[in-house]
């Protein structure tokens, strides 16, 4: 059975961080930094995040941060 690549992460203010990190690992599905040349093998070898799990606070900052996730 294959597990499944999941990306566990804090949010606070900085909701930013999460489309970057998926940006880097899932350079074909967000296509982020499609135009940085210099990323493209960097992230060579890395697994494919399929699943995001984020952990929070209940405070407006972290709040606000996922509504504009």
């Amino acid at each position: 059975m294959r597990k499944k690549m999941l990306l566990l992460g804090t949010l606070g203010g900085s909701w930013q961080l999460i489309p970057e990190l998926l940006g880097f690992t899932n350079p074909e599905q967000i296509k982020l930094f499609a135009q940085r040349d210099d990323l493209a093998g960097v992230a060579a070898g890395l697994p494919l995040i399929e699943e995001v799990w984020l952990v929070t606070t209940t405070v407006d900052v972290a709040g606000n941060s996922v509504k504009k996730l």
